[in-house]
């Protein structure tokens, strides 16, 4: 539990005023109808501030960054760096961008409108979604009692450490698997405050750690991270909804992803359409579509991903682990498995790297 004057002193430091802010105040108050719809570009902004009558010669540069697309390596130094977070700068313009992260959008205070192509959407005190890699997107909040934070998530990290956020059933889990596994049709999924929770606390657990510890833990962070998803489940299931309607057609890919990696050792293309009741050859075809990878690739992934996990966290020989995940080949198992990680098992064991 924080403590009352932790939590005093973190929610003051998320209201400090940025210097980029109080500009981006400045031009809101002169022109506010430039900030109405997303820009694509810092150009374009001030070309609607022209229109608008108001001159922003001096500002050759936008004074917060404003690019097209956010790496990871923007938000992370170190390659064992799993959590970051940014608070989003009150009054700057909506701008469109893609990550290849996985971001939440979380309102501690006040609200905000989000944009998504297509999509306009007010999100208010305690509402979150969770926007996917490659999805274009903006944020836009304009009142001084707004606080609106970006959670960054690796990618990797829920497929090495969240683990148990997929395997539960829910609505969430659903949504990971496809954003994980899926090759495109990424979408992001709302959720709407429903009651008091503790969800805030985990969101300044995280902002604290990174902004006031000397020496983020990265554990630490994963740990807030996981009770945050833990009370979203809790608290906020029943009032979901997608920016966009699901396909009305009876294939749920996630579906099938999670009965794969659950039955990895043992599945194949035939089990797997009778479990579905689809024919070999139209499942093969969606998976492909869906996934960009054909069914054997996809399987193959999955046991070299569970086979370096294994690897990581037990003593269990090579062999056992080789048949554990569905290898009858210990040589091709080999091969695989250099192939995908560079190293031989046995190599990758001791340098503990996942």
């Amino acid at each position: 539990m924080m403590r009352v004057e932790e939590r005093v002193e973190t929610l003051e430091h998320m209201r400090e005023f940025f210097a980029a802010e109080r500009i981006y105040k400045e031009l809101y108050a002169a022109c506010p109808g430039a900030f109405e719809t997303p820009i694509y570009g810092w150009e374009e902004f001030r070309q609607r501030l022209s229109d608008g009558g108001v001159l922003a010669r001096e500002l050759d540069d936008a004074p917060s960054p404003i690019m097209p697309r956010l790496s990871e390596d923007f938000f992370f130094n170190e390659e064992n760096e799993d959590v970051a977070i940014v608070k989003n700068d009150r009054y700057c313009p909506p701008f469109w961008h893609t990550l290849e992260f996985i971001k939440v959008v979380y309102v501690v205070s006040g609200s905000a409108v989000f944009f998504t192509q297509g999509t306009r959407a007010k999100i208010g005190e305690g509402d979150l979604c969770i926007v996917p890699p490659g999805v274009l997107n903006a944020t836009f909040s304009h009142d001084d009692r707004d606080i609106v934070i970006n959670i960054i998530i690796k990618r990797s990290t829920f497929e090495k450490s969240f683990a148990s956020l997929l395997s539960e059933v829910s609505v969430l889990s659903d949504y990971l698997w496809e954003m994980l596994y899926k090759k495109s049709g990424g979408r992001v999924l709302y959720f709407r405050k429903t009651s008091d929770d503790d969800i805030t606390e985990q969101a300044l657990h995280i902002y604290r750690e990174l902004n006031f510890e000397k020496k983020a833990s990265n554990i630490m962070l994963k740990s807030y991270l996981m009770l945050f998803f833990g009370q979203m489940l809790r608290y906020y299931e029943a009032d979901r909804r997608y920016d966009e309607k699901r396909d009305r057609e009876d294939f749920r890919i996630a579906d099938i992803i999670k009965y794969m990696d659950e039955n990895k050792a043992t599945v194949t293309l035939p089990r797997l359409a009778e479990r579905f009741h689809f024919s070999e050859g139209y499942l093969s075809r969606r998976i492909r579509q869906e996934t960009g990878q054909p069914f054997n690739v996809l399987l193959k992934e999955m046991r070299i991903r569970q086979a370096a996990v294994m690897l990581r966290n037990s003593n269990v020989p090579i062999e056992e682990i080789c048949c554990a995940v569905g290898y009858g080949d210990v040589s091709r198992f080999y091969r695989n498995f250099k192939e995908r990680y560079g190293m031989t098992p046995a190599q990758f064991r001791r340098t503990g790297i996942i």
